[in-house]
């Protein structure tokens, strides 16, 4: 999958943010956060309503459009691309109620490789995260 978005944002357009217990040093091509911090506190923190966040499963992207709606980036969940369909199904369902009520311009989940690319190519003009100014 990160082969395919670098086909749409440069490296420092793209943060790839590892889950706490992933191993080993891998190179993925981009800037890469390994920490402790959950996503839900970095977005706390910062202004993600230009950004894109791209995951097959983090529950913590939902949270984070849950907690600070318009704030928050606009998730894509490949489940249905990265998942067996037993696994994919259940996160489906969750992802068509969030939808419901947020809409699938805050939420979306490609059927496909294809309507992911497609969904990069509309959106490759973003401006990204950027700090919250005090209040």
């Amino acid at each position: 999958m990160l082969t395919i978005i670098g086909k749409y944002f440069s490296k420092d357009e793209v943060l790839v943010k590892l889950h706490p217990r992933i191993a080993g040093n891998i190179n993925y091509n981009f800037d890469t956060i390994r920490d402790e911090i959950p996503f839900e506190i970095a977005s706390s923190s910062l202004d993600f309503t230009n950004a894109i966040a791209i995951t097959c499963y983090s529950g913590a992207c939902v949270m984070s459009i849950l907690m600070f709606g318009d704030s928050s980036a606009k998730a894509v969940f490949l489940q249905r691309v990265c998942a067996n369909d037993l696994k994919a199904s259940k996160l489906v369902a969750f992802i068509k109620r969030v939808q419901n009520y947020y809409g699938q311009d805050k939420i979306f989940s490609p059927s496909s490789i294809d309507e992911f690319e497609m969904f990069l190519k509309e959106n490759k003009r973003i401006e990204g995260v950027k700090e919250l100014s005090s209040r």
